[in-house]
């Protein structure tokens, strides 16, 4: 068995309790115009390529077979065709200054635990653990849980971070072996959903009342995107749409940010729609936080976390 992922990230602070070790797997279900992680996407691998690192050294056009690069020293350009790349990776191989990079790669669940458990010491002093994320990694339920499940048996604590646009067969493959599920909630109208992600909300909000049938911990996470969800009148939607039926350890408000728009570039993809977005300020999260009543409301400002209590 085999999954495919593109990132493993040490030390994240964010992404459940503790010190924690993020497994970012590609693929997703769902096409929202601001992710952050593009290269997540696609379940196969892709190579970006990022302008401002290249050296003109050359090393690329030299291993490509397909003579996907071509180097013009005279105007100082380099031009990558992707029509004719493979995506072998030669390329990002002997590149040296990391300008091309192949994201995406094949691991067996016990190679994957290899790597992570060397971080042990800090799950163990920190009460942290391994946290799945994406893309969407219940997109591949039978690796998760097979690498959950090497995980639990060292007594390392689980965590899945997921949008809930998958089959409710693949969440409970993999809840025997999971401690938390942190789940999106994008925008409480199904339409509205649709048009900024690709998809209805429906089968998500079906996930979350089964999967808070299931007692298993859980987390609301909601992204606030600029024209999407930031408005009063939305989050009081939503409010209205969990108040008596879900009962999340906290909702967390989780601001645009401006960090994946390189990444848009180093794969060729437009990200128009993203260039009018800035994050939103300090003082409407908090206004938006105060249209919760009965969950408890968090937001990450800076290096800080803003707690509020059933809103204001």
């Amino acid at each position: 068995m085999t999954g495919t992922i593109f990132d493993i990230q040490r030390m994240s602070l964010h992404d459940g309790p503790g010190i924690r070790t993020t497994v970012f797997f590609k693929g997703c279900s769902m096409h929202c115009f601001w992710c952050h992680n593009p290269e997540s996407l696609l379940p196969e691998p892709e190579i970006q390529f990022f302008v401002d690192r290249c050296i003109l050294c050359g090393r690329c056009q030299e291993v490509c077979d397909r003579h996907c690069h071509r180097i013009d020293p005279d105007s100082r350009t380099h031009d990558f065709h992707r029509a004719p790349c493979t995506k072998c990776g030669k390329c990002a191989l002997n590149c040296p200054s990391g300008s091309l990079v192949r994201t995406g790669e094949s691991i067996t669940p016990e190679e994957l635990a290899g790597i992570v458990l060397r971080d042990r010491a800090f799950f163990m002093h920190s009460g942290g653990g391994v946290t799945v994320s994406g893309g969407e990694p219940l997109l591949q339920p039978a690796f998760v849980h097979r690498f959950f499940t090497i995980l639990q048996e060292q007594r390392i604590h689980t965590a899945i971070e997921t949008a809930l646009n998958v089959p409710w067969e693949s969440l409970s493959t993999v809840l025997p072996v999971t401690d938390l599920i942190l789940a999106d909630i994008k925008h409480p109208d199904p339409e509205m959903h649709k048009a900024a992600t690709g998809v209805s909300n429906e089968l998500i909000l079906q996930n979350f009342r089964i999967l808070e049938q299931s007692g298993l911990p859980y987390v609301i996470r909601v992204p606030v995107i600029p024209g999407v969800n930031d408005s009063e009148a939305v989050m009081h939607m939503l409010n209205t749409r969990i108040s008596g039926i879900l009962h999340p350890l906290y909702l967390e408000l989780m601001p645009y940010h401006e960090y994946g728009l390189k990444k848009y570039d180093s794969l060729s993809r437009e990200h128009a729609a993203l260039d009018a977005l800035h994050p939103p300020t300090r003082e409407s999260l908090i206004r938006l936080a105060a249209c919760f009543d009965t969950v408890k409301v968090l937001f990450r400002d800076g290096s800080r976390t803003v707690t509020l209590s059933g809103g204001i």
